[in-house]
């Protein structure tokens, strides 16, 4: 059986990132295997920012990142918001549409979860 797990960000709580982190590193740490992305969309872009990460989730984005977690943020979202991806922490992956990955992901087995 595969774990395979896709988590959705909306908004740009920055509680629901933690979640989401929380819930990642508990999966790795039972299924090693795993594989983990995160798909924001709509104001969740911001929760990414260099500017507005602690150092500590800095570290804990590169450690999922560095065990294959993928990170994928909206180019949608980013117009919107008027941010430019060179203001994203490097771990993410700028993807045309938020909703056309989360189709993908879902429809190759990954979970869907919104933390």
């Amino acid at each position: 059986m595969d774990y395979n797990v896709v988590f959705h960000l909306e908004d740009d709580n920055p509680e629901r990132l933690n979640i989401a982190l929380n819930m990642s590193s508990n999966l790795l740490k039972n299924i090693k295997t795993a594989k983990i992305a995160m798909v924001s969309t709509h104001n969740a872009p911001k929760l990414f920012l260099k500017k507005n990460l602690t150092e500590d989730v800095c570290e804990r984005i590169k450690l999922l990142a560095s065990k294959n977690a993928k990170f994928f943020v909206c180019h949608n979202a980013l117009e919107g918001l008027g941010i430019h991806e060179s203001e994203l922490i490097a771990e993410c992956e700028v993807i045309p549409a938020g909703i056309v990955k989360l189709i993908e992901l879902q429809n190759n087995g990954f979970a869907y979860i919104k933390p």
